[in-house]
């Protein structure tokens, strides 16, 4: 009697888009590699510099460094656990993020390029899973990347927290600041990859296009606004986009257009699934 096989299409499909571009994730690792070496440089180079005449203290959720009577001066740094952890976050996210963009606008365009198309058409594997499975990208890879964030910070916290100088002077309430900008930055990204649903979406029906679907994306809209501004003489169109290119804060979770993106998203993906089935090898 034959052994049954237990196939994971899904996986296997996400799998093979990681193999096939590996630079998904070794982008945000090498930059996230390089931040951390440069936190070790830093330190190194803090323990052989005497800050015996600077004094660092944490107020509520500032630190002051105040100067010695030869070199007078106070500076007073508001958040300084958050803004490490934002600021890397966001340097993270936004190359990884522009990296998810250019997967979706060639995600199913290589596959007709390069004939692939064909291969998995003769696998028990539908369009549907491979259109999702694509688009499962652009939400695990900013996941991936938060993961990387919260490891390459908790890294720069340990080699702050070797320096005696401001270890002595890090008080617990520094380390919950810490925790609640990880936090903040999570439900920003989470809030955020459903603001950003139909735009990936957009793209990835872009990919189904013949030729150049980046001149796709760019030349309907910027025709559209023009388009507008002549006929009509508004711009209500350029605003609309502005605004849902633009990030959105944790208030925004009551908009309804963001509720009406992701059902926006459904009916756009759905769309690709369709095109794509009666799209040919050319």
């Amino acid at each position: 009697m034959s052994a049954v096989v237990h196939t994971r299409p899904w996986f296997t499909l996400v799998r093979r888009e990681f193999w096939e571009r590996p630079g998904l994730w070794m982008v945000p690792a090498a930059l996230a590699a390089v931040l951390v070496l440069m936190g070790i440089a830093t330190a190194l180079q803090l323990a052989h510099i005497d800050l015996g005449d600077m004094h660092f203290t944490f107020n509520g959720s500032g630190m002051t460094v105040t100067g010695s009577d030869e070199a007078q001066g106070t500076g007073h740094i508001q958040e300084p656990l958050r803004l490490l952890v934002m600021g890397v976050g966001l340097l993270l996210l936004t190359v990884s993020g522009i990296m998810v963009c250019n997967y979706l606008l060639d995600s199913l365009y290589a596959e007709r390029r390069d004939r692939s198309i064909l291969f998995w058409r003769s696998l028990p594997v539908s369009d549907s899973q491979a259109v999702l499975a694509k688009y499962s990208i652009a939400l695990l890879v900013p996941l991936a990347v938060y993961a990387l964030t919260v490891l390459t910070t908790a890294i720069l916290l340990v080699l702050v927290s070797l320096t005696p100088q401001v270890s002595a002077q890090l008080p617990p309430a520094a380390f919950a600041q810490y925790a609640s900008a990880l936090a903040e930055l999570g439900a920003t990204l989470l809030l955020n990859l459903l603001w950003y649903a139909p735009v990936y979406a957009v793209l990835q029906l872009a990919s189904l296009a013949r030729r150049t679907p980046t001149l796709w994306v760019l030349l309907v809209p910027a025709g559209c606004i023009i388009a507008e501004k002549l006929l009509l003489g508004s711009a209500y169109l350029a605003h609309w986009l502005g605004q849902r290119l633009a990030p959105l804060p944790l208030q925004g979770v009551q908009q309804p257009g963001l509720w009406l993106g992701v059902l926006a998203a459904g009916a756009l993906l759905a769309l690709t699934v369709r095109l794509r089935r009666y799209s040919d090898d050319s």
